[in-house]
């Protein structure tokens, strides 16, 4: 969602800038909102230069490759494609740091597609920020093996694998800060699907610790611990509506399909 909001809030920016707005200022716009974007294309169909600065648009078109949202996390690809835009330019005035939803007088609708590839993903994984999350879900999940409860273990190159069959696969090592003996080397390979639309679930999940297969119940708290975190109804109270369309993996890349809705929400919408 914050790259999303950041390529929408670049194209909101190009439309506060008082003159004629063509396809590459809307693009530099973009460009400024991310750490670094490789090829970047936008196309603005239907629009008049006068209706672009009364703020509407019939559909915006971008593609994107290597967009680099931190500079730990690449993009492969990214494609969106907007319903026609209504905006207030007179609301855009200020800080355009975010997307001002007070600024749309009717919700903006969009369709994305983006792209991870298995090796850009295994970079990121490697950051302190990724690192420090996959430590806490699978500390969660295994504090209630045995012998395991109160350690808080140590990730240490994570990887993951692009599987057939929209499958996915986990290795990681965990050691035990106060004990370096205690090392656990762990093995899980997940299925994937989508839930209402709103989470993308872990299915069928199987996995061994040290090559010992690990007990349902252990899996289960794993599962449990990535499932909570993934629902994206979250978003809804600050008027950001998304739902995954689709989500498959094919020639180590993940390919992920969604739609996204901005609008005010309701509670500060006019009377």
């Amino acid at each position: 969602m914050e790259l999303i909001t950041a390529l929408l809030t670049g194209f909101l920016s190009a439309l506060s800038f008082g003159g004629i707005v063509a396809d590459k200022s809307v693009e530099s716009a973009i460009a400024a909102r991310v750490n670094r974007v490789e090829n970047i294309q936008v196309r603005i169909d239907n629009a008049p230069n006068l209706q672009i600065l009364s703020g509407k648009a019939d559909r915006v078109r971008m593609s994107a490759r290597g967009l680099w949202l931190t500079k730990e996390l690449r993009i492969d690809g990214f494609e969106l494609e907007t319903d026609p835009i209504s905006i207030d330019p007179k609301l855009l005035q200020g800080d355009l740091s975010k997307l001002r939803l007070e600024s749309l007088p009717r919700p903006l609708q969009a369709g994305v597609k983006i792209s991870l590839t298995e090796s850009d993903l295994n970079k990121a994984l490697k950051s302190v920020e990724v690192l420090n999350r996959v430590q806490e879900i699978v500390s969660k999940g295994l504090a209630i093996f045995g012998g395991s409860a109160g350690i808080i273990y140590k990730v240490e190159n994570p990887q993951v694998r692009f599987l057939a069959g929209n499958r996915l696969g986990f290795q990681m090592s965990l050691t035990d800060g106060a004990n370096t003996k205690n090392r656990l080397d762990l093995d899980l390979e997940t299925g994937v699907e989508i839930s209402g639309g709103r989470k993308i679930k872990l299915t069928n999940t199987q996995g061994t610790v040290n090559r010992i297969p690990l007990p349902g119940f252990v899996l289960q708290s794993i599962v449990d611990s990535v499932n909570n975190q993934a629902d994206l109804a979250v978003l809804e109270s600050a008027g950001l509506t998304a739902r995954i369309l689709n989500v498959k993996m094919v020639d180590k890349k993940l390919e992920l399909a969604t739609f996204v809705r901005f609008q005010l929400p309701p509670r500060q919408q006019p009377r």
